[in-house]
């Protein structure tokens, strides 16, 4: 039998009702609520939402990680529609741009949001919770609603293949695409990783990375379901060195630019590598982006346990993953067992672009037939974009992108197109390549005729999350002979 977030939450209650679950820092200090009070609480919202008349509905949750994230997640996709998970990055131009091509009904957002929510407002004529303002009121009403109930774990079954999260993904059509998720490609997943990461109720992971990814939202937060692992959320990007000496996780995930940051810290001060994240590390997972060879090696030299991974949103974050204590510092995992991967018009290397067929590919982009299909070859399989090989042992190696895209050292895929169809929008200018130069986004810029150029990128900015935007630009008279190359 399949399993369904319904049926893992219902099992989750009798199993560990009691066992403290998800860990926050309040004045210093790390509170738990247990998985019998995050399900319950979950149970709670769902019931709400749907007297609300939200069944099937696609539900907006913008914010950074938070328990109530986490609760409104389990509640939309588990028992009342879908999960429209929102960069907590994203800024107005963004966040309006997603309630709007995916038909969103209701927004639950964090209170550092309200300036932008309160902008929303007269634009959608939607449902509005404030984590922080409202939650704890309708969690109230939710509780009311429970006890009426012989059995609380009575709601009508979702269906298994119907969209139930949305998740955000950059590609070349000049804005993010709405990448839709079912509960099976969400779960199907677990039995490989537990083969090469047996993960149980005696792990801690220690979890900082935004929820509205994949790589954390499924594999970090939802996956523990499953594994009874501990969660312990960090309270602030810039205290993660001192909050791994608190907690001593046993699972770690990671962008390569926070291994290289910790391995710079190692080098600086020279303490050890393991010392520096707790000295409990059992698997530590690095992906999102390439990672230096030489310090992956000196992560495993090091006793870590180091295990590189890729995928994409379009594949439910499931695709390779290195089994446990590999030495392999340059592969990005073995493919997982489950699905179906074939390099399409390989040179004489074995190089050419992934694609992939199985059950952890996504249902389509929302609202977008052309790039739906487009996205698939005539056989049905998901063409990634990215460039590899697969050796003898089935494991893969990555050796760029076939596509135009830009992807950063913190793992973020940035479309060049999006940023230079807003800088375009000036009739002053005529051309714009947007380009990665030494870590920065840069431009360059051709117009027609005078323009205050910095106002523009000023106004360009303020409507794109801090990874996207514009830091150095050239600007370039144009003529008829001036062309991007």
């Amino acid at each position: 039998m399949a399993r369904t977030i319904q049926g893992i939450l219902k099992e989750d209650y009798k199993k560990w009702k009691d066992r403290e679950y998800i860990f926050t820092r309040v004045d210093g200090i790390y509170r738990a609520k247990t998985f019998g009070q995050t399900i319950y609480d979950a149970l709670a919202l769902a019931e709400v939402l749907l007297s609300y008349g939200l069944k099937n509905e696609n539900i907006a949750v913008y914010g950074e990680n938070s328990y109530e994230w986490m609760v409104s997640d389990l509640a939309i996709m588990g028992y009342v529609g879908t999960n429209v998970a929102i960069d907590k990055e994203w800024k107005e131009y963004s966040v309006s741009d997603a309630i709007k091509r995916t038909n969103v009904k209701c927004v639950i957002y964090s209170k550092s949001k309200k300036d932008i929510i309160d902008n929303l407002r007269s634009k959608f004529d939607i449902v509005y919770i404030c984590m922080q303002d409202d939650f704890y009121e309708l969690l109230d009403k939710g509780y009311g609603l429970l006890k009426n109930k012989k059995d609380i774990f009575c709601f009508e079954e979702r269906e298994y293949d119907k969209m139930c999260k949305i998740v955000f993904s950059s590609g070349t059509t000049g804005v993010p695409k709405a990448s839709m998720l079912s509960q099976r490609n969400i779960l199907c997943g677990w039995d490989n990783l537990y083969k090469r990461a047996p993960m149980n109720d005696t792990d801690i992971c220690y979890l900082f990375l935004p929820l509205h990814h994949t790589y954390a939202g499924l594999c970090n937060f939802l996956f523990s379901t499953i594994s009874g692992m501990q969660i312990y959320l960090c309270s602030d990007t810039k205290k993660i060195a001192e909050e791994l000496q608190i907690v001593r996780p046993t699972v770690f995930c990671a962008v390569p630019l926070i291994y290289e940051r910790f391995y710079g810290l190692a080098v600086q001060t020279g303490q050890n590598l393991k010392t520096l994240f707790g000295g409990n590390i059992r698997y530590m997972f690095s992906g999102g982006a390439l990672f230096n060879v030489d310090i992956r090696r000196e992560y495993k030299n090091s006793g870590l346990n180091m295990m590189e991974a890729y995928a994409l949103s379009e594949t439910s974050s499931i695709f390779s993953i290195q089994y446990s204590n590999s030495p392999n510092v340059k592969s990005v995992g073995t493919i997982f067992e489950n699905i179906d991967v074939k390099v399409i018009n390989p040179d004489e290397n074995g190089c050419g672009e992934l694609a992939v067929k199985g059950d952890n590919v996504f249902l389509g982009y929302y609202g977008n037939e052309k790039a739906t299909k487009e996205a698939f070859d005539e056989d049905g399989y998901f063409l990634t974009g990215d460039l590899g090989y697969i050796d003898e042992n089935n494991e893969l190696y990555l050796m760029g992108r076939k596509k135009r895209m830009i992807l950063t050292e913190n793992g973020e895929n940035v479309d060049p197109e999006e940023i230079e169809r807003l800088i375009q929008q000036s009739a002053e200018i005529s051309k714009v390549k947007v380009y990665e130069e030494g870590g920065l986004i840069k431009a360059a810029i051709y117009v027609c005729q005078d323009i205050d150029i910095e106002a523009v990128i000023e106004n360009v900015n303020q409507m794109l999350p801090k990874y996207k935007q514009v830091r150095e630009f050239n600007l370039i008279r144009d003529s008829i002979d001036a062309r991007l190359k």
